[in-house]
């Protein structure tokens, strides 16, 4: 998985690319970061063994593969994740919640990034890096 700076490097690299990658998901009614697709192109690059592969030359080639590699691809509800909560002392009600490290990777959050925690409508909670 790239880090948060890894990706940073190939947007410089590559700017025409992650340009196009976006508006073709614009197009096709997503709406996405640089970082997100950047990460989806580099799994979809390494799934055949290849570090950054030139982009097909149609949009809807292009479209398609980068829907399939998006870090919520074949998720049933986009950005959601079931962790388990380890209680760390009674008498204060504190717990760790242990973050999947493919999870910290694809957000582009590294250690020593701050984190805000908010409790959604549906009860859920959403944690976003400050």
């Amino acid at each position: 998985m790239l880090t948060r700076s890894e990706r940073a490097k190939i947007a410089q690299e590559f700017p025409e690319d992650i340009e196009r990658m976006q508006k073709c998901l614009r197009n096709a009614g997503r709406s996405v970061t640089g970082s997100d697709v950047t990460l989806a192109w580099a799994l979809y690059s390494d799934s055949l063994c290849a570090s950054w592969l030139s982009l097909p030359g149609d949009d809807d080639s292009l479209t398609k593969i980068l829907l399939a590699h998006l870090p919520d691809a074949g998720r049933a509800t986009p950005g959601a994740l079931c962790v388990a909560l380890q209680e760390t002392d009674e008498a204060t009600g504190n717990f760790i919640v242990e973050l999947p490290s493919d999870l910290v990777c694809r957000q582009g959050w590294e250690i020593g990034d701050t984190l805000s925690i908010s409790e959604d409508p549906r009860g859920g909670l959403t944690l976003r890096r400050l």
